[in-house]
Parts: C-alpha cells; structure tokens; sequence
C-alpha cells in the first residue's frame, strides 16, 4: 500500500481532552454518547416488551432481525445521498425521524407487533444514512493526524454505552416501566440532533442534474472507484476474507452454555469481559495507536480476531473462553479503527460516503452468510467445529490476502522496536512522560504475572496463546523478508 499505509512525519496527534477542545468534535462525540446511551435503553425495553406480551421467542427474534435489516437495501442509496446532500441536515434529520418514530412505539405496541416491527425498520434504515454522515464529518472536523485517536474515542463510546447502558436500562424498565425507556430514548436522538445543530461543518461542492440519473451515476461512480483504487480494492476484498470470524457472536451462546455448561451469572459475566476487550483496544488504540503503521494494525488485528476465534473454540474450561473472547474484542476493535482511519485519510470527501456505505452492505452480506452458514454447520457438526472452522477458513484467507499483499506487512518493520518504544513511551502529550513510562511498564508486567498464573492453572491453553504470539511473530517476519526480496 505504499506510502499511505505509513506513517509520514507530522505533528503530535491530539489526545482526548485535546480533541475535547475542538468544539465540533466534542459536540458530535457529546450527541453519539446520548444517543448510543439511549439505543441501549430502547433494545432492551422493546426484546423485554415483546417478549412480555408473546413469551415466544420467534417474535423476539423478528426484532432483533429488524435492527439490522435496513443496512443491506438502503446501504448503498444511502451512501450516495450523503455525498449528495448536506451532511450535516443528514445527520438532524436522521436523528429526528429515529426520535419521532421510537416515541410512537408505545402507542403502536398495543394495536399490532407488526406495527412495531415496520417501526424498528425505520429506525434501522435512518440509522444506516446517521452512521456514514457521522464518519464523513469526522475528517471535516479533525486534522488527519488526530483521526486515529478521534476514531478510537468514537469506538470507546459506544464499548462504553455497552458495558453501561444495559445496566441503568434494566434500572429504568424496573421502576419506571417500557414506555419511558423508549421516550428516553427519544430523547436523546432529540439531544443529539440539537447538538449537531450547533455544529459548524464545512461545506462540499455539491453535484447538480437530474436526481434519478445522478443517483445511478454515483452508485456505479462509488464501486467504479473502489475497483480501480488498488489500496481501496484491496481493504474491500479483505471484508470477504476476515470477517467471516464474526460469526463468533451467534455462537458463544451455545459454546458457552451448551458445551462448557457455564450459568448464567458466569454468561454475562463473559459478556462483559467481551465489552471490556473492546474498550481497552478503544483506549489504547486512541493513546497509542498514532505510534505504530496502520498496515501493521490492520496486520495484527487481523491475525488476533481469526486466532481469538480458534482459541474460543479450543477453550477446555470458563476461564480460558474468557481470555479469549477478550483477545477476540480486542483484536476486532484493532482492525477496525484502524481500518477506518485509513480509509478516511486516503479517500476524498466527496467520496468517503460511498466508500463507507458500500462496505457495510459488503460486511451485511458476509454477517448474513456466516450466521445461517456456520449456524446451520454447528446443528450438523457440533459447535465447536463449526467455530473452528471458521478459524481456520477465516485465517487461511487472511494469509493469502497479507501474501498477496506484501506491502501492508512492510509497515511492520522493525516491529520489536516499535513494541517496546509503545510500552514504554508516553500515552499522552499532555501528561509526564517518565511517570507514564513506569505506569505502563507496572501493567505489562501485571499482564505478564497473569498470565503465568494461568498457564499454571491451565498449561496447554496457556502455553498455546504463548505459540499463537511467536507463530504471529514468526509469520510476520517471513513476510518482511519475502516484501524485502521483491524490493
């Protein structure tokens, strides 16, 4: 990927408090914390409410299929409307109408669950024009520096409004009832909308002409672009190769309850230690992640969410599925920040809602097939090799693609030195580098006690995690030197 995977020299990126100071970036990560704090309020009301009303759970899983069903059909109209339209009336008006439409839910659930249901659709379908707006404003509002760590905050707030939400929801729907857990809810779209009315974002030159043959025009201008782009081509083709492992997520419930027998206390605790990985790599990836080639991190975690997988499947006892679903957040949250950030730097605005749009329909597709895929091969294999067969496909295909690519690796460079310098280097500008130093110098080495407590309590799953990371180092080395052969 050349040059534009590495790091040129540039100034010191910001750090969070920095970024705070930037009034358009505080206002729009002050809008998502709202918002996305109140999406936790209105899943858990509406999956409770219907559940309440039906006892089936047929229904309840022709909500949850709502969510997400707008994301595919309207994924890439919607791209092309937000590099059409002004961004910022985009990101209002889909905060109104999920506001307008969620305070209706109450009234609608009494007459029909379908009515309720056609409700979640459009909350979906705005929510797919609210996502690609948000992340094509990001680089409006932000020098191209401070995208890694202005992403990795983004990401922190929603692992954030995960581990969090659910908890003061349940607290809400307790005393106060379904009903004002969504117009809470609405709320905060309402909340969000005001506060990215106050913002201030630049203006793009907007295209003029006929509406229905511009719209087909730019639809087929957006994949016309990612196909001729060879970085763009090639991050797209890596959709198909690494997210198969996503389907992780439908099939911890039965690994966790079906074959290591865990209750349901030790299942949410799971849960949160698989938010927990997300908010660290979120923190981390924001302090540190401006330090390391972004070929690099879309390399290694990449390499983390596929072996994290394998190793869930592996996982002999609770205490070893909790490593590695934590490893398996960890290295999701890497992959995609990074990603993400990389994208935002190589693309031009006028095409970055496109650019976004046009892979979350590609990952829709891909989350569809391995959720019915590898859910039908764990009924007919069993769970475990149904996971481990999406390790091992998921990993063979990412080998393929980083030997196809030898480029990408070459960011990984004396990859040991930048290692021990992002240990041991400052989190922060703004706070004492030596102080810092020795505070993450104190956690690597808690890290490391732990983990040689584990290994004693369970010496083949914790001697394997110690293999996986030399393998990865091994790999990573062999393609140095086969990127520095073709040099």
């Amino acid at each position: 990927m050349g040059d534009s995977v590495g790091e040129a020299t540039k100034p010191a990126p910001a750090g969070f408090l920095a970024l705070m100071r930037n009034r358009n970036y505080a206002l729009l990560w002050t809008g998502q914390l709202i918002s996305q704090m109140g999406d936790r309020f209105h899943w858990l009301a509406i999956s409770l409410w219907v559940y309440s009303l039906t006892g089936s759970a047929i229904h309840v899983s022709i909500a949850m299929t709502a969510m997400t069903l707008g994301r595919v059909p309207l994924g890439l109209l919607s791209g092309v409307l937000v590099d059409r339209l002004n961004r910022k009336a985009v990101l209002i008006v889909s905060d109104l109408v999920r506001a307008v439409v969620v305070a209706t839910i109450p009234s609608l659930i009494v007459h029909s669950l379908w009515y309720v249901y056609v409700a979640i659709f459009l909350i979906s379908a705005a929510s797919v024009f609210f996502r690609p707006a948000m992340f094509a404003v990001i680089p409006q509002v932000v020098r191209e520096e401070d995208l890694m760590p202005a992403n990795s905050f983004f990401s922190a707030t929603t692992q954030l409004t995960e581990l969090l939400g659910p908890l003061l929801a349940g607290i809400v729907v307790m005393r106060l009832g379904y009903a004002s857990a969504l117009y809470l809810d609405a709320i905060s779209y309402v909340a969000s909308g005001l506060l990215v009315m106050a913002m201030t974002i630049p203006h793009l030159a907007r295209k003029v002409g006929s509406w229905w043959q511009g719209i087909k025009c730019d639809v087929q201008e957006g994949f016309q672009y990612i196909k001729n782009n060879r970085i763009q081509r090639n991050l797209f083709i890596l959709i198909f190769v690494i997210f198969w492992a996503g389907g992780l997520t439908s099939l911890q419930t039965p690994l966790a309850k079906g074959v290591l027998g865990i209750s349901d206390a030790q299942f949410g605790f799971m849960s949160s230690i698989h938010g927990a990985g997300f908010l660290s790599a979120s923190l981390l990836m924001g302090w540190f992640g401006t330090k390391f080639p972004k070929g690099f991190l879309i390399v290694a975690g990449a390499l983390l969410f596929a072996l994290a997988t394998g190793a869930a499947g592996l996982a002999p006892s609770f205490e070893a599925l909790l490593i590695a679903m934590f490893l398996w957040g960890f290295g999701n949250i890497v992959l995609l920040i990074s990603l993400l950030t990389l994208l935002m730097e190589i693309t031009p605005q006028e095409m970055l809602g496109r650019v976004i749009s046009n892979r979350q329909v590609a990952i829709g597709v891909v989350d569809t097939l391995t959720l019915l895929g590898f859910g039908a091969l764990a009924d007919l294999l069993g769970v475990r090799e149904s996971i481990l067969g999406m390790a091992g496909l998921t990993m063979v295909l990412l080998l393929l693609w980083i030997w196809r690519n030898p480029e990408v690796a070459q960011d990984s460079r004396g990859w040991w030195e930048v290692l021990w310098r992002w240990i041991t280097g400052s989190v922060d500008p703004e706070y004492d580098e030596g102080q810092q130093r020795w505070l993450n110098l104190i956690t690597m080495a808690i890290v490391l006690v732990g983990w040689v407590i584990f290994t004693f309590r369970q010496p083949a799953f914790g001697l394997g995690i110690g293999g996986l990371v030399l393998g990865a180092w091994g790999l990573g080395k062999a393609i140095q030197r086969r990127g520095n052969s073709k040099e």
